[in-house]
């Protein structure tokens, strides 16, 4: 069937004597009433509408038509009667409200009103005991300061009510009525757009630029790409993103007492491993501080335990006397700049090394610094120091000043403190001779013996020798 045909034949005409549509359904005031369910409810409540009904918008003055009757209270279904064709000079108007324009609106306000003052309004007010208008312009913190009948008025927003508030001596010597004038920025409705037009509100860049002075977070050299929005431009110009530092874990070997140890001696150690996972410096919004992962495991000499355990118990030797050792730790999180992006990237799961400690075995040094009657044992001392200064008492002719170093030990050079030049000097005036004495095992360590050999009884002196 080509259409539906009516029910009521009418063979007469029409005079109207009404403003009103004869069918009231084909005009509304307000865009937003194509939309609204109650615009089409009958007396009887019921909703009668068809594809293709044409209905008027007093608001726009533009014809609607319906093209979807089953989602009528959806933008979509409503579309500007003939949109579809090629309306040049239409959509060059809707593409020019849709971007935003700027038209300036005198109106009356009252204190009370809701309204919002900008930096640049122009404010007037009736001054009632002169008869004159006042005028001033609303300044950066959102206010008008005027001088009425010698008096200052100042009208500005509450910043807590979004209302106009008058202010100050000269407030009761002005009319009720104050005249605002201010720019305001009209936006098209999207229900507007002709069919398939699509608009782009944002400011771009032109053309490519190539940045020739640092500024902000662009160095020169940088290029800025055609489109890029200005806005993400001025961001970046105005602000700079900051990076936190990231610090590697590392993992420290330690252990109580001397490293060194006479020879043929042994020693029971407690060994222990400290780990630092590192830091991410500053965290932003990193979801944690620490650059790794916690440890996982600890190693010593190669013999490694499951984390928590980071204490080794080894017998040093001559044969077992340099320990290290390692961590090994997880994955670490995501470093995060102050605004939230991604920096450099996590930690992989790995393992850092300790620092070395190594036991050095000596043999002691003899002499008879605490009893000039007896050739006694000396605290160890390095082998790698490469001199020792021996504190003798007083000498006589039968106890003369002796010290023994071991045969292995090379000394090169040996010396007495004058104290009237208050300096080291060559002394020759010793003999030399061999000697044993035993290790901390008990074994026989040949020695050579030093003597003083002048046969006199002499006062305190102090011997420097040096070695390798």
């Amino acid at each position: 069937m080509a259409r539906q045909q009516g029910v009521a034949n009418v063979a007469f005409d029409f005079e109207v004597q009404s403003s009103s549509p004869l069918d009231t359904r084909t005009r509304v005031d307000n865009i937003a009433d194509l939309t609204n369910t109650a615009t089409w409810q009958s007396n009887d409540g019921g909703v009668y509408l068809y594809e293709g009904l044409k209905v008027y918008v007093l608001e726009n003055k533009k014809t609607y038509c319906l093209k979807d009757v089953a989602n009528y209270t959806t933008a979509a279904s409503w579309e500007i009667d003939g949109a579809e064709y090629d309306d040049t000079a239409l959509q060059a108007e809707i593409l020019k409200k849709a971007e935003g324009y700027i038209e300036t609106t005198t109106k009356t306000i009252h204190a009370g009103d809701m309204d919002v003052l900008q930096e640049g309004d122009e404010i007037t007010v009736h001054d009632t005991v002169n008869d004159v208008d006042v005028s001033g312009t609303v300044d950066a913190t959102g206010a008008a300061t005027l001088t009425v009948n010698g008096k200052e008025v100042v009208i500005s927003n509450d910043t807590g009510t979004g209302e106009i508030v008058v202010t100050g001596a000269g407030a009761t010597d002005i009319a009720a009525d104050i005249t605002l004038k201010h720019d305001e920025v009209h936006l098209i409705d999207s229900r507007l757009l002709p069919k398939g037009a699509a608009v782009d509100t944002v400011d771009k860049l032109g053309a490519v630029l190539n940045v020739k002075e640092n500024q902000g977070q662009y160095s020169i050299g940088d290029t800025i790409a055609k489109d890029t929005p200005l806005e993400e431009i001025i961001r970046k110009m105005l602000s700079k993103t900051n990076y936190p530092n990231l610090i590697p874990p590392t993992a420290t070997l330690t252990a109580p007492g001397t490293k060194l140890l006479e020879t043929g001696a042994t020693a029971n150690v407690t060994f222990t491993i400290t780990f630092n996972a590192g830091k991410i410096e500053p965290q932003y919004s990193a979801a944690s501080a620490l650059r790794s992962g916690p440890a996982n495991a600890y190693a010593l000499n190669g013999n490694e335990k499951a984390a928590p355990d980071n204490t080794f118990e080894e017998v040093v030797s001559a044969t077992n006397a340099t320990f290290g050792g390692y961590v090994k730790y997880d994955a670490g999180v995501q470093p995060k700049d102050d605004e939230g992006g991604d920096y450099d990237s996590p930690l992989v799961a790995g393992q850092v090394t300790t620092n070395t400690i190594t036991y050095e075995f000596v043999d002691a040094l003899y002499a008879n610094t605490a009893n000039i009657n007896a050739v006694s044992k000396l605290a160890l001392i390095s082998k790698g120091a490469g001199s020792f200064e021996f504190k003798f008492p007083p000498q006589t002719a039968t106890a003369p000043h002796e010290w023994h170093v071991p045969a292995s030990w090379n000394v090169s050079k040996v010396e007495f403190y004058n104290t009237n030049s208050g300096k080291y000097e060559t002394f020759s005036n010793y003999d030399t001779g061999a000697t044993t004495h035993n290790d901390a095992a008990g074994n026989s360590v040949n020695y050579v013996t030093y003597r003083d050999n002048r046969n006199i009884a002499a006062g305190a002196m102090d011997v420097k020798i040096t070695f390798s």
